[in-house]
C-alpha cells in the first residue's frame, strides 16, 4: 500500500513540475517574440512609434504576470519540499514510537511475575 501511495506522490510530483516547466517555457518565448516586434518598431532617430510603445507596454505587463507566476511556483515548490519532509520525519518518529511501545509491553512485569510468593517487603 505504503509503495502505490509513494509512486503516485512522485508521480504527481513530476506531472505537476513538468507543467508549471512547460507553461513558463512557452510564456517566456511569447514574451520574448513581443519584446522583439518592440524592439522592431523603433524608427531610424531612436524613438519608439504609438504601437511600438504599446507592445513594449504589453511585454512589461507580461514580465511583471511572469515573475508574479514564478514567485508561486518557487513558494509552492519549497512549501511543499518543507511539508514532504516533515511528514516523512513524523512517520519515521511515529514507527519509531510504536516499536519502542511494544518492546516495552514485551519486557514489563506482568501481576503473576510482580506477586512472588515468600517474599517479604524489605523496609518494615
Amino acid at each position: 500500500m505504503e509503495n502505490i501511495r509513494d509512486y503516485l506522490s512522485k508521480k504527481n510530483n513530476q506531472t505537476t513540475n513538468s507543467i508549471a516547466y512547460i507553461v513558463l517555457f512557452v510564456f517566456s518565448i511569447f514574451l520574448a517574440i513581443i519584446l522583439y516586434k518592440a524592439i522592431s518598431l523603433y524608427t531610424n532617430d531612436g524613438k519608439m512609434t504609438e504601437y511600438g510603445e504599446k507592445w513594449l507596454e504589453l511585454f512589461n505587463n507580461g514580465f511583471l504576470l511572469l515573475g508574479g507566476a514564478l514567485t508561486t511556483l518557487i513558494g509552492y515548490y519549497f512549501g511543499n519540499k518543507g511539508s514532504e519532509v516533515a511528514q516523512s520525519n513524523a512517520e519515521k518518529l511515529l514507527k519509531e514510537a510504536e516499536e519502542k511501545l511494544k518492546r516495552l509491553e514485551q519486557e514489563a512485569p506482568t501481576e503473576e511475575e510482580s506477586n512472588v510468593s515468600g517474599m517479604q517487603p524489605i523496609n518494615q
